[in-house]
């Protein structure tokens, strides 16, 4: 299923049709409400960001 323009899901040979690449920008670290105020900014304006939460799927 579609939602907007992105997929829901990927075969595992969608997958292996696609170029390896490693992530070479900045990671930062928000652990509280501070950090999280003062990255804002920066967030709101970058087209595409990536969040990693440790949770399960």
């Amino acid at each position: 299923m579609m939602n907007n323009r992105y997929a829901e899901s990927i075969t595992a040979e969608e997958i292996r049709e696609y170029d390896l690449a490693w992530f070479t920008g900045r990671i930062v670290v928000v652990d509280n409400e501070a950090k999280f105020r003062k990255i804002i900014p920066e967030l709101a304006g970058r087209k595409i960001l990536g969040f990693d939460t440790e949770t399960r799927p």
